[in-house]
Protein backbone atom coordinates (compact mmCIF):
# COMPACT_ATOMS: atom_id res chain seq x y z
CA UNK A 1 0.00 0.00 0.00
CA UNK A 2 1.54 3.46 -1.13
CA UNK A 3 1.60 5.96 1.51
CA UNK A 4 2.54 8.97 -0.78
CA UNK A 5 0.92 12.38 -0.12
CA UNK A 6 0.43 14.83 -2.36
CA UNK A 7 2.66 17.60 -3.10
CA UNK A 8 1.92 21.27 -1.89
CA UNK A 9 1.20 22.40 -5.48
CA UNK A 10 -1.02 19.85 -5.85
CA UNK A 11 -3.31 20.82 -2.85
CA UNK A 12 -6.22 23.32 -3.53
CA UNK A 13 -5.91 26.86 -1.35
CA UNK A 14 -8.70 28.48 0.45
CA UNK A 15 -11.34 29.85 -1.74
CA UNK A 16 -14.21 32.36 -0.72
CA UNK A 17 -17.87 31.25 -1.06
CA UNK A 18 -19.48 30.08 -4.09
CA UNK A 19 -21.96 32.91 -5.54
CA UNK A 20 -24.69 30.52 -5.80
CA UNK A 21 -24.61 29.17 -1.88
CA UNK A 22 -27.45 30.68 -1.48
CA UNK A 23 -29.61 28.98 -3.57
CA UNK A 24 -29.04 25.37 -1.67
CA UNK A 25 -31.04 26.96 0.80
CA UNK A 26 -33.81 28.42 -1.11
CA UNK A 27 -34.19 25.28 -2.83
CA UNK A 28 -34.42 23.29 0.55
CA UNK A 29 -37.59 25.80 1.48
CA UNK A 30 -38.89 25.39 -1.81
CA UNK A 31 -39.11 21.53 -1.38
CA UNK A 32 -40.51 21.49 2.14
CA UNK A 33 -43.45 23.43 1.05
CA UNK A 34 -43.93 20.87 -2.19
CA UNK A 35 -43.44 18.57 0.78
CA UNK A 36 -45.96 20.22 3.16
CA UNK A 37 -48.66 20.46 0.40
CA UNK A 38 -48.01 16.63 -0.55
CA UNK A 39 -48.61 15.61 2.82
CA UNK A 40 -51.68 18.04 3.08
CA UNK A 41 -53.63 15.97 -0.34
CA UNK A 42 -53.00 13.11 0.85
CA UNK A 43 -54.13 13.51 3.95
CA UNK A 44 -57.53 15.12 1.90
CA UNK A 45 -57.62 12.02 0.15
CA UNK A 46 -57.73 9.30 2.87
CA UNK A 47 -60.57 11.99 4.35
CA UNK A 48 -58.36 13.22 7.32
CA UNK A 49 -58.93 16.58 6.45
CA UNK A 50 -62.13 17.85 4.90
CA UNK A 51 -60.68 20.16 1.97
CA UNK A 52 -57.23 19.98 -0.80
CA UNK A 53 -55.19 22.68 -0.96
CA UNK A 54 -54.15 21.40 -4.11
CA UNK A 55 -57.54 20.75 -5.34
CA UNK A 56 -58.56 24.13 -4.84
CA UNK A 57 -55.93 25.43 -6.43
CA UNK A 58 -56.24 23.74 -9.35
CA UNK A 59 -60.16 24.60 -9.21
CA UNK A 60 -59.30 28.40 -9.12
CA UNK A 61 -56.67 28.18 -11.94
CA UNK A 62 -59.10 26.35 -13.90
CA UNK A 63 -60.50 27.95 -17.40
CA UNK A 64 -57.52 31.03 -16.87
CA UNK A 65 -56.04 32.12 -19.96
CA UNK A 66 -52.82 33.00 -20.46
CA UNK A 67 -52.39 37.52 -19.96
CA UNK A 68 -50.17 39.40 -21.76
CA UNK A 69 -47.97 40.29 -19.29
CA UNK A 70 -47.10 36.38 -18.96
CA UNK A 71 -44.21 36.59 -22.20
CA UNK A 72 -42.39 39.47 -20.33
CA UNK A 73 -42.63 37.66 -17.15
CA UNK A 74 -41.43 34.35 -18.99
CA UNK A 75 -38.50 36.25 -20.43
CA UNK A 76 -37.59 37.56 -17.00
CA UNK A 77 -37.77 34.60 -15.45
CA UNK A 78 -35.60 32.59 -18.07
CA UNK A 79 -33.11 35.39 -17.70
CA UNK A 80 -32.51 34.72 -14.11
CA UNK A 81 -32.62 30.76 -14.46
CA UNK A 82 -29.47 31.85 -16.64
CA UNK A 83 -27.81 33.90 -14.33
CA UNK A 84 -28.33 31.50 -11.41
CA UNK A 85 -26.61 28.88 -13.58
CA UNK A 86 -23.89 31.29 -14.46
CA UNK A 87 -23.61 32.16 -10.75
CA UNK A 88 -23.32 28.29 -10.07
CA UNK A 89 -20.66 27.52 -12.62
CA UNK A 90 -18.40 30.85 -11.40
CA UNK A 91 -15.59 29.51 -9.82
CA UNK A 92 -14.70 30.55 -6.37
CA UNK A 93 -12.25 33.20 -6.08
CA UNK A 94 -9.18 32.64 -3.86
CA UNK A 95 -8.29 34.35 -0.84
CA UNK A 96 -5.29 33.58 0.41
CA UNK A 97 -1.77 33.36 -0.99
CA UNK A 98 0.58 30.66 -0.77
CA UNK A 99 3.67 31.25 1.90
CA UNK A 100 6.72 29.67 0.55
CA UNK A 101 8.43 27.14 3.48
CA UNK A 102 7.88 23.71 3.99
CA UNK A 103 4.70 24.21 5.98
CA UNK A 104 1.35 24.08 3.98
CA UNK A 105 0.79 28.15 5.02
CA UNK A 106 -1.63 30.28 3.28
CA UNK A 107 -2.16 33.88 4.68
CA UNK A 108 -4.69 36.48 3.64
CA UNK A 109 -3.97 39.68 2.02
CA UNK A 110 -4.81 41.61 5.54
CA UNK A 111 -2.82 39.78 7.37
CA UNK A 112 0.17 40.58 5.12
CA UNK A 113 -0.67 44.13 5.52
CA UNK A 114 -0.35 43.91 9.42
CA UNK A 115 2.80 42.38 9.00
CA UNK A 116 4.16 45.13 6.95
CA UNK A 117 2.25 47.39 9.22
CA UNK A 118 4.47 46.25 12.30
CA UNK A 119 7.74 45.60 10.20
CA UNK A 120 7.48 49.71 9.09
CA UNK A 121 6.43 50.64 12.59
CA UNK A 122 9.46 48.89 14.17
CA UNK A 123 11.81 51.18 12.14
CA UNK A 124 13.60 53.70 14.27
CA UNK A 125 12.76 57.29 12.69
CA UNK A 126 9.49 56.53 11.30
CA UNK A 127 6.67 58.54 12.90
CA UNK A 128 3.48 57.08 10.78
CA UNK A 129 2.38 54.02 8.67
CA UNK A 130 -0.02 53.56 6.39
CA UNK A 131 -0.56 50.00 4.62
CA UNK A 132 -2.66 48.88 2.04
CA UNK A 133 -2.49 45.28 0.46
CA UNK A 134 -4.07 43.11 -1.93
CA UNK A 135 -2.97 39.46 -3.28
CA UNK A 136 -0.34 40.98 -5.66
CA UNK A 137 1.06 44.01 -3.85
CA UNK A 138 1.80 45.61 -0.73
CA UNK A 139 1.72 49.21 -0.61
CA UNK A 140 3.58 51.11 2.48
CA UNK A 141 3.26 54.54 3.10
CA UNK A 142 5.84 56.04 5.81
CA UNK A 143 6.15 59.16 7.51
CA UNK A 144 9.91 60.35 8.66
CA UNK A 145 11.63 63.40 9.69
CA UNK A 146 14.02 62.28 7.40
CA UNK A 147 12.57 60.03 4.69
CA UNK A 148 15.67 59.62 2.36
CA UNK A 149 17.28 57.93 5.05
CA UNK A 150 14.53 55.57 6.36
CA UNK A 151 13.11 54.54 2.81
CA UNK A 152 15.67 51.54 2.61
CA UNK A 153 15.19 50.70 6.48
CA UNK A 154 11.05 50.58 5.85
CA UNK A 155 11.99 48.75 2.21
CA UNK A 156 14.64 45.97 3.76
CA UNK A 157 12.26 45.59 7.58
CA UNK A 158 9.22 44.98 5.18
CA UNK A 159 10.33 42.59 2.59
CA UNK A 160 12.19 40.90 5.32
CA UNK A 161 9.38 39.92 7.21
CA UNK A 162 7.32 39.27 3.95
CA UNK A 163 10.11 37.08 2.78
CA UNK A 164 8.55 34.26 1.35
CA UNK A 165 5.04 35.70 0.00
CA UNK A 166 4.63 36.16 -3.32
CA UNK A 167 3.78 39.95 -3.26
CA UNK A 168 5.45 42.97 -4.62
CA UNK A 169 6.39 45.61 -1.93
CA UNK A 170 6.18 49.49 -2.45
CA UNK A 171 7.39 51.75 -0.08
CA UNK A 172 7.08 55.26 -0.48
CA UNK A 173 8.33 58.07 2.20
CA UNK A 174 7.02 61.09 3.21
CA UNK A 175 8.56 63.86 5.22
CA UNK A 176 6.65 63.92 9.00
CA UNK A 177 5.85 67.06 9.91
CA UNK A 178 4.62 67.33 13.84
CA UNK A 179 1.10 69.35 14.79
CA UNK A 180 2.31 72.91 15.26
CA UNK A 181 5.68 72.59 14.12
CA UNK A 182 6.70 75.73 11.66
CA UNK A 183 8.14 75.15 7.93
Amino acid sequence: MSTTQPSRSDLPGPRARPAAGWLGPLVALVMIAVGVLLVQEALARWGVVATSWLGSILTTVDGLTAGTWTVPAGVVLVLLGLLVLLAALKPRRRTHLRVEGDADLWITPSALTALAREAAEAVPGVARVSVSGSRSTVKVRAAAEHPDTVAPAVQEAVSSRLEGADVRVSVRTTRYRPEGAEL
